[in-house]
């Protein structure tokens, strides 16, 4: 955990410069989100994804099955409110801070970019 999430973290742990992905709606698990943070990792930064949707990403993580079919992703979307989502990219910035990070940039992706633009 980072701040008040559950968070994908890559790269040197004692790195002084962090980056944090705030990814779109497929959320931190998505193959893609990992695969990027890997490569921005292996320039000697820590790389860490927030688990910005709290577990409830669009495609249904763990189970897609777990999502009603009627509900649609304006829906979906209305219960993650981009104010909630900016104050947990907030806390995790807090908390990478504290732990000793110098520098932390963010990197704001689809649905995530909201959070980061509310920042």
């Amino acid at each position: 955990r980072v701040g008040v999430v559950g968070a994908y973290l890559v790269g040197d742990a004692a790195a002084e410069e962090v980056i944090c992905i705030a990814a779109d709606a497929p959320g931190w698990r998505a193959p893609g989100v990992r695969r990027f943070a890997r490569r921005l990792a292996a320039r000697g930064a820590l790389v860490v994804t927030p688990d910005l949707w709290r577990g409830d990403t669009w495609y249904g993580d763990p189970s897609p099955a777990m999502r009603s079919a009627a509900a649609g992703f304006h829906e979906w979307a209305a219960g993650h409110p981009v104010e909630k989502v900016a104050g947990d990219m907030a806390a995790v910035m807090t908390a990478l801070q504290e732990r000793g990070a110098k520098r932390v940039s963010v990197v704001g992706m689809g649905l995530g970019a909201g959070a980061v633009v509310h920042l």
